[in-house]
């Protein structure tokens, strides 16, 4: 069964490590194409994340997952764990990320244990990975290139590996403090697009307002994020011309017992 790719853009922005923008893990699980990460990166040492949404409102497809980070000036290590599934099947996933940055070039290895179950059948084991690489491309634009279920793409027979392989490629702009600007296109080897065009508006220091447009197929997604101190919470939904709307909900925070964040100038 292949897993459905849902690009809502909320801002997601989480952990952005350096001075650049950054692949980061989360984002990386949801499949999101997302504007340019926050440059308050976030306390050293240990953070946690949950998140979950509702595929379609109305249907009893639900996606929850939550993770911890350990951070550090030059990079970060995660491991989240996901359950996505209806009534009588659901995949179970861990993923495992490490984040490396070298300069403002950032490098993203993710791996993937999955298990998956359906009532009356036996469990099946499956694995994958994502790699993720960003570029600087000018001190206010940068490309990202992003290849979901890599092994996929080297061994298209081998069963414990299927998934969905797909590249994106996507470009962040920061014409100013205001706002953001972001574009991304996905190619799979099952069909090209979404083509996805989306824009941030930075309200205040506490509120952020999101839009995002899609086509192949069409659609339309809204989000908000709101900080409370060091604790981020996200609210958006996705609506497309042949499916339902989607709504998410994400938070972030510090471990008790972190250092201050690392900060760094926005482009």
């Amino acid at each position: 069964m292949m897993r459905p790719i849902f690009l809502l853009f909320i801002p997601i922005l989480y952990f952005a490590a350096g001075s650049g923008t950054a692949q980061e893990a989360l984002v990386t699980v949801l499949r999101q194409p997302f504007l340019v990460p926050d440059q308050e990166v976030g306390p050293v040492g240990f953070n946690w994340c949950g998140f979950s949404r509702q595929y379609y409102l109305t249907a009893g497809w639900n996606e929850t997952g939550i993770g911890a980070t350990y951070k550090t000036p030059k990079g970060e290590s995660s491991a989240i764990l996901v359950r996505d599934g209806i009534s009588g099947f659901s995949w179970s996933h861990l993923y495992l990320s490490h984040q490396l940055g070298i300069g403002r070039v950032r490098m993203l290895l993710q791996i993937r244990f999955s298990l998956i179950t359906v009532i009356g059948q036996p469990p099946v084991f499956r694995t994958g990975g994502h790699i993720g690489l960003t570029i600087p491309a000018g001190e206010s634009l940068h490309l990202g290139f992003t290849v979901f279920d890599f092994p996929g793409f080297l061994f298209p027979h081998a069963a414990p590996v299927r998934g969905d392989p797909t590249i994106r490629l996507q470009l962040w702009h920061t014409p100013g403090r205001q706002f953001d600007l972001t574009g991304a296109f996905d190619l799979s080897t099952s069909c090209p697009g979404p083509l996805i065009l989306g824009i941030r508006l930075n309200a205040s220091d506490q509120v952020r307002l999101s839009g995002q447009f899609r086509v192949l197929p069409l659609g339309l997604a809204i989000g908000m994020e709101w900080r409370i101190n060091q604790i981020k919470i996200c609210f958006g939904f996705e609506t497309t011309s042949r499916l339902g709307v989607t709504p998410l909900i994400i938070a972030q925070g510090p471990i008790t017992g972190n250092r201050q964040p690392v900060t760094g100038s926005k482009n």
